[in-house]
């Protein structure tokens, strides 16, 4: 394996040059906190709440400046810094922008004013998406990116805040497509690492163009070396199944185990290892057509409970045995394990009154200092229309019988991010997206908007968040 590099600290982390402005006033989007729109408070299958326990947090929108690619992640660090990745580091007319490099933008100031951070100048490729985490527990940021010949990825991370990166330039060949980076501790009898408290796993589709299996490697030194962990999270495909990425990467529970989503001929699952990913277990969840699984579809909360989310599809009513709601069809859904995935809840349909079907890409995450605090969201619309908004929603009591939900589109609903006709295309759609909670419990996303009025020249990548105070 070829040797890491670290890179020198370069003032406050920070390239000299602010990026440039022009991308928030070419972009048209109203940014800052729309005071007079508060979320929507709403209960699973019982609609609106009129008056709220607790007063409504109010949707947020910053624009990134700079042009973006096929993804959009978020992370947000305990000092409040905000990063956002990737952006376009070329000038290139879309879609042909996407050779890269890949670059992450860090804003200081609540995402008013943003700056690149000094990864090193690598030529990092963007055919596939990138990666950006930030771990709750021990707070390093990692930055995964295809390499140019599409077999493994470069890996960075930095210990400081972003002030240096260390790289390891080569990490896990076969795999290339739907990466996602995890950590967590070691579980009961697996290795332990050395020099970082957590075991590290790299995982990729072997191919993101056609049927192909999921690859996981793991590290015991914090993403020094890598080695493959030799086994697979997909299930043996059934006879005439075809479908084409069966497994997606998902997250690390408290106990180590793994829990990732797996979806083969309507049948909804989670493949769970207990030893590192040197084997898997898989358990059903639900049978029900699924529009497609992402890797942001499973997060878990301190407590060891498991968040899955995913967005019904459209497909045979009459395959569905465990009665989902036909009302539901294109619209998030969710399942909750309170027992390290033996079992799970009957799902539900999570999405405020008035949302239209035909939802798209949806991501989870769980607030580190509390259980039961998740936001989930997705791309949508309240009028079934190609212009889709970006939804942001949460709750504080997801394990409560009658959760009280929160949910607003952090854009104008004026002023939507996306246009569903245009942005299907490889180097033009949005392929992944992330979500986070800043450390004062307000949860964050990240989108682009590309094709719409406000956006209609280049993908301009956005954050927005729910705001509690």
């Amino acid at each position: 394996m070829a040797a890491l590099t670290r890179r020198a600290s370069v003032g406050l982390a920070l390239l000299a040059l602010a990026l440039p402005t022009s991308a928030q006033a070419k972009a048209g989007l109203t940014t800052g906190c729309a005071w007079s729109r508060p979320a929507i408070a709403y209960e699973v299958g019982k609609g609106k709440v009129q008056e709220p326990k607790r007063k409504a947090p109010v949707p947020c929108l910053q624009v990134v400046s700079g042009r973006t690619s096929e993804s959009a992640n978020v992370a947000v660090l305990p000092s409040g810094r905000i990063l956002y990745a990737p952006l376009i580091g070329n000038d290139q007319p879309a879609p042909l922008d996407d050779e890269g490099p890949a670059e992450v933008a860090a804003s200081d100031d609540g995402g008013h004013t943003w700056k690149l951070l000094n990864l090193g100048g690598q030529q990092r490729a963007l055919e596939v998406p990138p990666w950006l985490d930030v771990d709750p527990q021990t707070h390093r940021i990692w930055f995964a990116t295809a390499l140019p010949d599409l077999c493994g990825a470069e890996l960075s991370w930095s210990d400081d805040a972003g002030s240096s990166f260390t790289t390891n330039p080569l990490v896990g060949c076969p795999a290339m497509g739907s990466e996602r980076v995890l950590e967590g501790p070691a579980p009961p009898g697996g290795a332990e690492p050395v020099g970082y408290p957590h075991v590290v796993y790299y995982c990729a589709n072997l191919n993101d163009l056609s049927k192909s299996q999921l690859y996981c490697y793991r590290s015991l030194d914090g993403g020094t070396t890598f080695t493959s962990t030799g086994s697979h999270p997909d299930s043996p495909t059934p006879s005439g199944c075809e479908t084409e990425h069966p497994a997606r990467p998902g997250a690390v529970g408290t106990n180590g185990y793994l829990y990732f989503p797996v979806l083969q001929c309507g049948s909804l699952s989670v493949a769970i290892s207990k030893n590192e990913a040197a084997s898997w277990q898989f358990v059903h969840v639900t049978t029900a057509d699924v529009e497609d699984l992402y890797t942001t579809s499973v997060a878990v909360d301190r407590s060891g409970n498991i968040y899955l989310t995913w967005i019904q599809g459209t497909g045979n009513p009459n395959s569905n045995p465990d009665g989902l709601s036909m009302d539901g069809v294109g619209r998030p859904y969710l399942s909750i394990s309170r027992n390290h995935g033996q079992t799970w809840s009957k799902p539900e349909m999570i999405g405020p009154p008035g949302l239209a079907a035909d939802t798209q890409l949806i991501a989870i995450s769980a607030d580190s200092s509390r259980a039961g605090d998740i936001t989930v969201s997705y791309l949508g619309n309240t009028n079934g229309g190609p212009l889709l908004d970006g939804y942001l929603t949460e709750t504080s009591d997801a394990l409560a019988r009658h959760a009280l939900w929160w949910a607003d589109t952090v854009d104008a609903p004026s002023q939507p991010l996306i246009n569903s006709t245009l942005s299907t295309t490889f180097g033009n759609r949005l392929f992944v997206n992330t979500n986070t909670f800043a450390p004062d419990g307000d949860p964050w996303v990240a989108y682009h908007c590309a094709f719409t009025s406000p956006c209609p020249d280049e993908r301009i990548g956005v954050v927005g968040y729910l705001s509690a105070r």
